[in-house]
């Protein structure tokens, strides 16, 4: 159970009146994650285009299925000619030309990889919004962080100026040293500077968040939500999720496709089988009466089409690059499997850190407030007492930063995950 700081408590109470005040006046309104992914959906300019090239994608499949539909061409056509004959120089000519492959190898290729493609779009469409995912969280995270930090150094100032304060008193009272006055004097402008520091870390993280979700006419973001510790989820099967990873899945249909791309190279030595059909008039007139027709059958068979070497040279060249994609894939997977186990091992470095970093919080909270007291009672010096203190400072700063740690691990062993934009936290 957590057990609240004095100066996180401060924090989220400034922070609070902030987006209050912030909301009373004309601009832009907080937004919730839900808020943040329905505008990425529509606006990413990332996952638009791999919106676009999955319809590209889908098009050139359904291209390649008319290879298997007879083609019909339609002419009507008109010459003219001269000579001594004295004949009618003019001719007319209609007629209708239809045509099907019933053997090519080539086109039962071409389709095979034309909807691997389709397939290799549709996973990269998924990459894209798992990348995007992970972007998204990253961006709201640092955000959050970012607008708690505020309040946090806010609170830290006002610690600082009243305990500057303190110790003035406590120089002019003859009790304390000068060097130990300007050092709380110090220490109370260092905290002020943080304030500024913080504000202008807010402007970058307000940037990064408007360009994960494609906003050009948005100029300032606030982020509403919270950091929190998520809960430790099962021990992963990490085979099981470098398997599901997106990268993984986009370089094995990257395999398939240069597989495909050698059995087409083997093709081109292989017999082509096409019948076709013919109907034309031919005359003097423009709807001319003379009809014949013609029907037939052609089989092609290439024998040096490309040249002598052609298909033993571009059989090996698909070959290569076969071998080449293979060994992409392997490395693809090899290097998925150290992320995947990286990630999680982060995340649960992470989970343990926010519980230790609480535990440290808790107890410089009570050391902070014990040895106020004995300072200001005398028992105890200006040195001890301001170790102290730095202490309870060092530790809220570290709480918030592993608060913000957690959630950018967690972003990265989602993504390793395969979870897409759409999918809850």
């Amino acid at each position: 159970m957590r057990i609240p700081s004095l100066l996180f408590l401060g924090a989220v109470l400034q922070f609070s009146a902030a987006v209050c005040s912030f909301a009373d006046e004309p601009g832009p309104q907080p937004l919730t994650w839900q808020d943040c992914v329905g505008l990425a959906s529509a606006s990413n300019p990332s996952l638009l285009a791999a919106k676009h090239d999955m319809e590209s994608a889908r098009a050139l499949y359904y291209v390649s299925l008319n290879n298997f539909f007879p083609s019909l061409n339609l002419r009507h056509s008109f010459s003219r000619s001269g000579d001594n004959s004295g004949l009618d120089p003019d001719s007319w000519s209609a007629g209708a030309n239809m045509s099907i492959s019933l053997l090519d190898f080539g086109n039962i290729k071409d389709l095979k990889s034309k909807k691997t493609s389709l397939k290799k779009a549709e996973e990269v469409l998924r990459q894209t919004g798992v990348n995007l995912r992970k972007t998204l969280s990253t961006a709201f995270a640092e955000l959050l962080y970012a607008q708690r930090k505020i309040g946090l150094m806010e609170s830290i100032a006002e610690l600082r100026v009243k305990n500057a304060k303190m110790v003035a008193l406590q120089y002019e009272g003859g009790r304390e040293s000068k060097g130990n006055m300007m050092r709380a004097t110090a220490l109370a402008d260092q905290a002020k500077a943080d304030i500024e520091k913080a504000r202008l870390s807010l402007r970058t993280s307000q940037r990064k968040l408007l360009a994960a979700i494609g906003q050009d006419s948005l100029s300032v973001a606030v982020a509403s939500g919270t950091l929190s510790v998520p809960e430790r989820q099962p021990e992963p099967d990490i085979e099981a999720v470098a398997q599901n990873s997106p990268d993984v899945k986009v370089a094995g249909y990257a395999l398939e496709l240069s597989r495909i791309s050698l059995e087409s190279a083997q093709t081109d030595a292989y017999p082509t089988l096409t019948a076709t059909q013919s109907l034309s008039w031919t005359g003097r007139q423009e709807f001319p009466g003379d009809r014949s027709w013609g029907v037939g059958l052609a089989l092609n068979l290439p024998i040096f089409s490309g040249g002598p070497t052609s298909y033993w040279q571009s059989k090996s060249s698909a070959n290569q690059l076969y071998l080449s994609a293979k060994e992409s894939y392997r490395n693809t997977l090899l290097s998925t499997r150290h992320s995947a186990q990286n990630a999680w091992t982060a995340l649960l470095s992470a989970l343990y850190d926010c519980s230790l970093d609480l535990e440290m919080l808790s107890a410089s909270q009570q050391r902070h407030s014990e040895s106020t007291i004995k300072y200001l009672a005398g028992r105890m010096i200006f040195e001890n007492w301001e170790t102290i203190e730095q202490e309870l400072v060092n530790a809220e700063k570290a709480y918030l930063d592993t608060l913000r740690d957690t959630a950018l691990a967690q972003a990265a062993w989602d993504a390793l995950k395969g979870k897409t934009l759409g999918e809850k936290p």
